[in-house]
């Protein structure tokens, strides 16, 4: 019988069995590291307070698959390693190995053969089976301890803190969200109702959109805080460049002196509203039409008279309260202006006086009362001479004419600063609207998603609701009845014979102070002396007579 199909049975089971010696080793090492490591990664979430994330196990999971079988693969047994194991555990001296050698340089006659008769009679009462394939029992424990408490960590819920913490990211992504598409809209209809092209170019509606555009959804709390602050910061700074103060002052103050006359009031309540472009509308009415007999354009012409005289004295009242800061400037310019030399000088300084009482504005009111008196007193001239010789002369008509087109031109340029300013004013409300909107998302980032606590204690709400409810009256009233100073009372008014009193012994202790205050200021060296004698005498005889029964 050929002796080496036995032989290599033989040597085939050995092999599988350290095979599967190997695969249990290996298996075993690589579960103790890898719940190890997920031990130790369970344990670094739970200490902070968070629950295990399920993708770290699925992730240990294949890992430690990928390295046991990479692991099994680089140690599994050759034939030569099998057949040098299978002569050290069955005490064989080499029979197997030198069996195999010459097996591969296919040597088989003579010395050969008998070799291998004797290796397998050697073989046939050993039993492969005596190779154990268990892993070392110590290490299968600890990995499966190991593997359990991992496991176990897994199911532990995150603590109060951490799902206030998620349920804060997630109410701040949410309140991101909404806020942006909030000022998108917001933007998107003040831009439909921005129809001026000068009103569009202040607004400026591309830039604000790349602004709004840029803000991010986040579930940081305070980098949405900081990214709305910001914005707002930018939109303040915009809105602080189309501020205009000073001339608001200026009308304001036209506004007090216009509203005391009657024809005068509608302007007033234009200014006081800032409504500047239908102020600008209701100073061209005022405007006399040439066409008309002079006594007729002196009707319409005292009303704008009115007005611009009202306006002229609220600039006069301006330049008054500006104070010596104002004054020294209009010197400096007087000065200078004084070197440039001529009449151009002191004129040159004398609209540099009235620009510091009130601006541009304040320049265009002056230039415009000026105007309006000269037309009032060109047309008193010619009316005197309608009257007188019944008929008005070409110079008299030629000059009502000059005033009347220095009238339309002043009136133009003080309607064209008013519809400037009311353009202005817009586009600050609107860009008001857009700083109050931010600042109302960063309030609403601001509050807590769980307000409130289980038990009684010190705390506070910030919440606030989004629309208030009215007190509404139903209908049912209750009417007081009794008698006044009966029945029970909250307070109660006791005697002076049997219950507490006070005492007016404060009321005595603070006049004697007060004596005493006033004569320490008597006694005082700075007093002339004459004066202090005289003094003391009137004090003295004071207490004379308080002290007289």
């Amino acid at each position: 019988m050929d002796p080496q199909p036995r032989i290599e049975g033989f040597l085939r089971t050995v092999r599988q069995r350290l095979n599967l010696r190997s695969l249990a080793r290996v298996s075993v090492w690589t579960l103790l590291v890898v719940a190890g490591a997920m031990l130790a990664i369970a344990l670094a979430y739970v200490v902070q307070g968070y629950a295990v994330p399920r993708s770290w196990y699925a992730a240990s999971a294949v890992a430690g698959l990928a390295a046991a079988v990479a692991g099994w693969v680089l140690s599994r047994s050759s034939a030569e390693s099998t057949a040098r194991f299978a002569d050290r555990h069955f005490r064989l001296q080499d029979t197997l190995l030198s069996w195999l050698h010459f097996r591969n340089q296919h040597h088989t006659d003579g010395f050969y053969a008998l070799q291998a008769e004797q290796t397998a009679t050697r073989l046939q009462p050993l039993q492969p089976a005596a190779v154990s394939w268990r892993p070392p029992g110590r290490i299968a424990v600890l990995a499966i301890a190991l593997a359990t408490l991992a496991v176990a960590l897994g199911f532990k819920q995150p603590s109060k803190a951490v799902l206030d913490e998620l349920a804060l990211e997630q109410a701040t992504l949410a309140s991101t969200v909404e806020i942006n598409k909030d000022l998108t809209d917001l933007l998107d209809e003040l831009n439909a109702q921005t129809e001026d092209k000068e009103e569009r170019e202040l607004l400026n509606p591309d830039k604000l959109r790349e602004m709004i555009e840029a803000l991010k959804e986040t579930t940081d709390q305070k980098e949405a805080l900081r990214q709305y602050a910001k914005l707002e910061t930018q939109l303040q700074k915009a809105r602080t460049k189309l501020e205009q103060r000073r001339d608001e002052k200026l009308l304001n103050d036209a506004a007090k002196e216009l509203e005391n006359e009657r024809e005068t009031k509608p302007l007033a309540q234009k200014f006081a509203q800032q409504q500047y472009k239908e102020a600008a509308q209701e100073l061209a009415s005022m405007k006399p039409e040439g066409a008309k007999s002079l006594s007729e354009q002196q009707k319409q012409l005292a009303r704008l008279k009115a007005a611009s005289q009202r306006m002229a004295a609220a600039v006069q009242n301006q330049r008054g309260r500006s104070g010596s800061s104002s004054t020294s400037r209009a010197e400096k310019g007087q000065s200078s202006t004084a070197r440039s030399g001529g009449q151009s000088g002191s004129s040159g300084s004398a609209s540099g006086a009235k620009g510091e009482a009130g601006g541009e504005l304040g320049q265009a009111i002056e230039n415009l009362a000026s105007s309006v008196q000269e037309l009032d007193e060109s047309l008193n001239k010619a009316s005197q001479q309608e009257r007188e010789s019944g008929k008005v002369d070409s110079d008299a008509l030629g000059e009502c004419q000059a005033c009347e087109q220095a009238v339309e031109k002043e009136l133009d340029e003080l309607a064209k600063y008013l519809k400037k300013m009311g353009i202005k004013c817009e586009a600050c409300n609107k860009l008001a609207k857009l700083c109050q909107a931010c600042s109302e998302c960063q309030g609403g980032l601001c509050q807590s998603p769980n307000a409130g606590g289980k038990k009684a204690g010190m705390g506070s709400n910030t919440f606030r609701a989004d629309s208030e409810e009215e007190l509404l009256d139903n209908g049912n009233t209750t009417a007081l009845q009794g008698i006044k100073g009966q029945g029970p009372s909250q307070t109660t008014v006791e005697t002076a014979d049997d219950g507490t009193g006070t005492s007016s012994q404060s009321h005595v202790a603070k006049k004697r102070s007060f004596e005493r205050q006033v004569e320490s200021f008597v006694s005082r060296e700075d007093v002339p002396e004459q004066v202090k004698s005289g003094v003391k005498n009137y004090f003295e005889s004071i207490h004379q007579v308080e002290e007289t029964p």
